[in-house]
């Protein structure tokens, strides 16, 4: 039994989306490791924190499955699938460490490593956004996913629309480092609610659609 989820999962891990994920984590090592060297410049943290976002947009694509209506009519259920797709993520989360890890060695006073729980919620924000829009045949949310996930944080970071409370990215003398890294936390919890909730087989949640129909009638049946 063991054996046979084993094999699943190994073709579960070596269907997915391998030239999207290499190739984005490539473009955002590039971005951070830009950063890293131009981190005399003032243009240092937009390109960092667009590296940072880019490695958000990398971990969209860790759900993608060109045939997802096929495959959530076999015995591996769409949540087991997510479970053996989910420590993808590992690799644009090690792109992101190791790009704060260099950028806080080369500038130890902007204090780069305060941005670790921004790369997190860019992560879960990824996730949390492929997840809620893989419905139905629509296994290959990536592109999409990938995309709104970068204009989001582009825009948080830029915009900073709580910035007399907290700001979103605390780098240098910037004041709430605590505060921030509370939002992004409150962030990847419900970019995890999110992922859970969208990981239920489809044919389970019709299921509960019907019996929650069926035990609240309409008036006019009555």
């Amino acid at each position: 039994m063991t054996g046979g989820r084993l094999v699943r999962g190994s073709r579960i891990l070596r269907s997915a989306p391998w030239l999207p994920l290499l190739g984005a984590s490539a473009v955002s090592a590039s971005l951070l490791v830009v950063a890293a060297l131009a981190h005399r410049t003032g243009i240092a943290s937009l390109i960092a924190l667009l590296g940072l976002a880019a490695c958000g947009a990398t971990a969209a694509y860790i759900l993608d499955e060109e045939s997802a209506a096929v495959l959530d009519s076999t015995p591996t259920s769409r949540s087991r699938r997510v479970l053996w797709r989910l420590p993808l993520a590992a690799l644009p989360a090690a792109v992101a460490l190791v790009g704060l890890l260099a950028l806080d060695h080369v500038d130890a006073p902007s204090h780069w490593l305060r941005l670790v729980p921004l790369a997190a919620g860019s992560l879960a924000i990824g996730v949390g956004s492929a997840a809620a829009l893989r419905t139905g045949a629509s296994g290959v949310p990536g592109d999409l996913a990938g995309v709104l996930t970068l204009a989001s944080l582009v825009f948080l970071v830029t915009v900073d629309p709580l910035r007399h409370w907290v700001t979103i990215a605390p780098l240098g003398d910037s004041a709430g480092a605590g505060r921030s890294a509370l939002i992004w936390a409150a962030v990847v919890v419900m970019s995890a609610a999110v992922t859970v909730a969208n990981s239920r087989d489809p044919a389970n949640r019709s299921r509960r659609n019907r019996q929650v129909s069926s035990d609240h009638p309409k008036s006019g049946n009555r």
